[in-house]
């Protein structure tokens, strides 16, 4: 059998863990280690973990790690994967759960083929949300081909799932590319999965669900919130615009366009000049004139004095425009 490890960190998860864990206990698949890192959370989520593993009696092997401080989403993740024995990990968020057969359906890819690094399984939002409905995109159930992959997950509207949680992957193919995920950024997925797909070569993707998520109203972002998201967005643009993926550079450079659009105004909301380039922007790009919108996308995320670059490239834009159309 292959053993899979399953990582859940844990931070102020009290009415969720007992419901989370206990999906891990059920599992169909007996050749499981469950990794629950302890991220210093101040409630009694720990507490409830500590008193199901003694009460449990079952194939699945329970570690809990600690940290000594609150370092976050990505350090729990990092931590749990380096201290993984499993040829494969699953992430599992601890305010969801899996479903009862979903290591078996997604180990028994692997079996069918072998060489996959990566099974992506099918999603159950609660409430229903089509937006993670992987069989409203009819994707074939093996590809062998990273262009397919890079197409798909820049293609606004039709990408690849980008949450970490509920893809079953391959250790090795983790640490012989060197991907983790960045300390300190929320969206840490986003990045995680920029640099997953530019190296993954073997995927596969199931129909059934394996993984039930659940829209909490933690998910409602206060205008802090939403600054803080949109300056992590804002870094993550500028990682994705330093290395354009050829053959895809338009379907790239869109992609991270409609981040900007959705994000970046929480941050420059009074800033005219700043909403005028990006409109600009967005119009180059319309026109095909996709040069010119790269110029100016990478003026709004790498200049330092951004107000004067914006007021600069949006003069620029308008010359250009002029003469693309005189």
């Amino acid at each position: 059998m292959r053993k899979v490890s399953i990582i859940i960190p844990v931070y102020k998860v009290e009415p969720y863990i007992e419901r989370c864990v206990r999906s891990v206990m059920v599992q169909t698949y007996a050749d499981i280690e469950c990794i629950l890192v302890d991220d210093c959370s101040p409630d009694n989520s720990m507490a409830i973990c500590e008193r199901m593993i003694t009460e449990y009696h079952g194939p699945i092997i329970f570690k809990i790690l600690h940290h000594e401080h609150n370092r976050g989403l990505s350090a729990a993740r990092n931590t749990g994967t380096d201290a993984a024995m499993g040829e494969y990990i699953f992430f599992l968020d601890s305010d969801d759960e899996i479903t009862p057969n979903c290591i078996s359906l997604l180990v028994q890819e692997t079996r069918l083929h072998p060489e996959v690094e990566l099974v992506q399984g099918g999603v159950k939002t609660i409430p229903y949300d089509s937006w993670f409905d992987l069989s409203y995109y009819q994707h074939p159930c093996f590809i062998d081909e990273n262009a397919w992959i890079r197409y798909n997950f820049f293609k606004s509207g039709e990408e690849l799932p980008v949450m970490a949680w509920n893809k079953l992957i391959r250790k090795d193919f983790l640490s012989s590319n060197n991907i983790s995920f960045k300390e300190g950024l929320i969206h840490e997925d986003e990045l995680w999965t920029l640099q997953l797909v530019k190296k993954l070569k073997k995927t596969a993707i199931i129909g059934d669900s394996t993984y039930i998520y659940y829209k909490t109203g933690a998910s409602i972002m206060s205008t802090t919130s939403r600054q803080r998201s949109a300056r992590n967005m804002l870094y993550i643009c500028r990682v994705a615009l330093r290395e354009l993926d050829e053959p895809y550079k338009e379907l790239q450079l869109y992609k991270y366009l409609c981040i900007l659009f959705d994000r970046i105004e929480y941050i420059y909301k009074s800033n005219e000049a700043f909403l005028c380039t990006i409109s600009a922007a967005a119009a180059s790009f319309r026109c095909k004139h996709y040069k010119l919108a790269l110029k100016m996308i990478k003026f709004i995320c790498f200049s330092d004095t951004r107000k004067k670059a914006n007021i600069q490239v949006y003069k620029h834009w308008e010359r250009e425009s002029q003469k693309n159309h005189s």
